[in-house]
This record gives C-alpha cells, sequence and structure tokens, in this order.
C-alpha cells in the first residue's frame, strides 16, 4: 500500500499545488513511520502535519521535521 500511495501523493503534489497552498494542518490516518506526510511537509512547509497511527506503529517511528506522531485507534 504505501509503494502505491507513494506514486498517487507525489502526482498530486505536482498536479494539484493550488489546492494544497490553502491547507494548514493535514492528518494522515493510519499514517506509519509517517514518511508520506513527511514528504508533503517537506515539499510544502507552511503545513503542519500530523501522523496518527497505533502506539506499536508509532514506537518505531522516526521523527520528521514539521511532522507530529499522534497515537490513536480509529
Amino acid at each position: 500500500m504505501g509503494c502505491t500511495a507513494k506514486m498517487i501523493v507525489s502526482k498530486m503534489l505536482v498536479e494539484y499545488k493550488d489546492g494544497i497552498n490553502g491547507i494548514r494542518s493535514l492528518v494522515d490516518v493510519g499514517g506509519g513511520t509517517g514518511a508520506m506526510i513527511a514528504e508533503i511537509v517537506e515539499i510544502n512547509p507552511h503545513i503542519k502535519g500530523i501522523n496518527l497511527d497505533l502506539p506499536h506503529v508509532l514506537a518505531t517511528a522516526p521523527e520528521h521535521p514539521g511532522v507530529t506522531h499522534v497515537r490513536g485507534d480509529i
């Protein structure tokens, strides 16, 4: 799933650049280690990234600039 999401988000970041400019915060629900939200925030530093996932997943997640890891279960 991660590979597919990466391809889709990469294309979206190029094609939907104007739409992303108005976003101030973005939550990646079930975001794993936060790599995808980190990529989005790196390209769009005005966005506050939130990576929401289970505690045991986030226990191994690295820190990413501009991304906050939030433990939860939905």
